[in-house]
């Protein structure tokens, strides 16, 4: 036994404390008085510590098994926006060199989205037709760098309109594993999922590594979250720089 163990363990407090019955047993085996310390000891300091530890391993080796991709970032690559148009500036007027849509979000904040010619318009939404009141759902790239302006503003990638019973929608460049960049969503290509290209064809090439809109409901809530979706829209890698928006049609 250590020195400072034999320190601690001095004097006759920590046996005359415990339980009767305990005493009774560590004299039925026969242990000396030293002895019955060092058990006393390991009872009441050692053993709590080696509990602890051991439900400390669990935590350890499950951690250590997620290896899939990269760490989630704390931001979203592409910001998802949701809210009701209150002014549509230029969008008309191909001579307007910076149409814009002003929308109201939830919680009454505006924010203006900037149209340029690679904004993508999905799900049949017709930059000609929007109207004040019409309600939309927006992504913009939170990599580009925004002016310090009130109300904020900020280059929308993509338009599409909300819609009830849609369930969730999620605009990222998704991996070779179909991880997306913000590693907060992974999705498995089921029968049922329709890959598709922005006009609505058959996406005939391979899906990775491709920046598109996810179309599901359910959500396994693992480490990543994981998803079957009931759709995927693959954009081009490259914006298109032609005048007209690129558009898909109408669910």
């Amino acid at each position: 036994m250590t020195p400072a163990i034999k320190y601690f363990l001095r004097g006759p407090y920590i046996e005359k404390n415990l339980p009767q019955q305990y005493n009774e047993l560590v004299k039925t085996i026969g242990l000396d008085y030293t002895k019955r310390r060092e058990v006393i000891f390991m009872r009441k300091y050692v053993a709590p510590l080696v509990v602890v530890a051991l439900l400390c391993l669990p935590l350890s080796a499950s951690a250590g098994a997620i290896s899939l991709g990269p760490a989630p970032d704390s931001e979203p690559t592409y910001v998802r926006l949701e809210g009701t148009v209150q002014e549509v500036r230029g969008l008309a007027d191909n001579l307007n060199p910076n149409p814009a849509i002003a929308m109201d979000l939830a919680d009454e904040k505006r924010v203006v989205l900037v149209i340029k010619p690679g904004t993508f318009f999905l799900d049949g939404v017709d930059p000609l037709q929007l109207k004040a009141g019409d309600s939309l759902v927006a992504f913009y790239d939170a990599r580009v760098p925004t002016v310090r302006i009130f109300p904020p503003q900020y280059a929308a990638v993509a338009l599409l309109p909300k819609q009830e019973g849609i369930g969730q929608v999620k605009l990222d460049v998704y991996d070779e594993n179909l991880l997306s960049a913000d590693g907060q969503l992974l999705l498995h290509i089921g029968e049922q999922t329709q890959v598709v290209n922005l006009d609505g064809t058959p996406y005939e090439g391979e899906v990775k590594n491709v920046l598109a809109v996810a179309y599901y409901s359910i959500v396994a809530y693992s480490m990543p979250p994981q998803t079957t979706p009931e759709k995927l829209v693959v954009l081009p890698v490259a914006a298109p720089e032609a005048a007209a928006p690129a558009t898909t049609p109408a669910q």
